[in-house]
């Protein structure tokens, strides 16, 4: 984003998002709503045809809407045309909602080992551990309670959350953001059976996690057993979702929350998975794989494949079949007369000729 400063007219905020402003072009506005509750003061949302509707009864004092849907816009209301509007959402809520100022410096109740290495603009909250031997790049942010541990290295502009454990040697990339209470490099889930019950695998493979990455909260991601498990640049990690032991993930995969994912299995890079949804362990995801909600992965895929359902199975056949699923009872009435017209049939005498 450019370094000038943006003003909350119709036209600065256009300008923000690259847009093109239709209307009262010095009109100045207070924020962003849904079209349905937007005041006159507010800029209203039309990202969607199926909210065109909401046009009659909307008192927005502008909209923003798309290329596409621009021209479904009655004459006399101000817009702000962009080619993508959900980015456009993104920018103009982060220009009306900055991130809260965080505290400068080191808290005095911060406990932090003498042999680590700090960059430039170092911020510590109260309590946070710092074990020995840590590298932290420039312009590091710990909220209270963050703990890491001997030997971690951690890039340039990373802000870590409330509560978040990094492991031991664990090795996190530049501009990497982790929400309150995620655990990182944590021992895998690994056992033998002996005579006198189960045994612990120690796991001493690494953790590695690339640039450009988000990681939400509760979200636990193990270290390797032998190798190391890792995440690659630009992923976005959603709350409460577990990565296994000896993962990788490829770059920019999304993945949404309560994922599971078991050990060994590679993810491509791009692929997509829906809430709930999870993969077996040893599996290689094609690149772009998209994973619907609730799907229980426990086959390769390849490249751009759509998979649905447990065991999960082609998107298209899974849903051909649901369909005929929801007509089982039609299905099963029908089999039943035709049953009965035969049964009629065999009853009935058989024709004679007596000519």
């Amino acid at each position: 984003m450019s370094k000038r400063t943006y003003q909350p007219t119709l036209s600065g905020l256009s300008d923000l998002v690259e847009g093109k402003t239709v209307g009262e072009s010095q009109a100045q506005f207070t924020g962003l709503a849904s079209i349905g509750s937007a005041s006159e003061y507010e800029i209203g949302v039309l990202i969607d045809s199926n909210y065109l509707s909401k046009i009659e009864t909307t008192k927005a004092g502008a909209l923003l809407v798309s290329e596409e849907l621009s021209s479904k816009i009655p004459p006399g209301l101000c817009k702000i045309i962009t080619k993508n509007p959900r980015k456009a959402v993104a920018m103009i809520l982060t220009y009306f909602h900055p991130s809260p100022e965080t505290q400068k410096g080191v808290h005095q109740t911060a406990i932090i080992d003498k042999n680590i290495i700090t960059g430039e603009d170092f911020s510590a909250g109260p309590y946070v551990v710092i074990e020995r031997d840590v590298n932290l790049g420039h312009r590091v942010r710990l909220h209270s309670h963050v703990v890491i541990h001997q030997g971690a290295k951690i890039g340039n502009n990373v802000t870590i959350h409330p509560h978040v454990v990094v492991y031991h040697d664990v090795q996190i990339g530049n501009n990497v953001t982790i929400f309150a209470g995620a655990r990182i490099g944590v021992d895998g889930f690994g056992y033998v059976d002996t005579d006198e019950g189960s045994m612990k695998i120690p796991h001493v493979g690494g953790c590695i996690l690339g640039d450009e990455i988000e990681i939400g909260a509760n979200t636990c991601i193990d270290r390797g057993s032998l190798a190391n498990t890792e995440i690659g640049s630009g992923v976005k990690i959603d709350n409460l979702v577990h990565i296994a032991h000896n993962v990788i993930v490829g770059n920019d995969s999304l993945i949404a929350a309560q994922v599971g994912v078991a050990g060994s299995t590679i993810l491509g890079s791009g692929t997509i998975w829906g809430g709930q949804s999870g993969a077996s362990e040893h599996l290689t995801i094609g690149d772009r794989t998209k994973v619907a909600a609730k799907s229980g992965v426990t086959e390769d895929t390849l490249a751009d494949s759509e998979v649905a359902g447990f065991p999960s199975r082609n998107l298209k056949k899974f849903l051909k079949a649901q369909s005929y699923m929801y007509r089982l009872e039609e299905l099963w009435n029908r089999l039943r007369q035709i049953e009965k017209e035969q049964k009629k049939q065999l009853k009935e005498p058989a024709c004679t000729d007596d000519a």
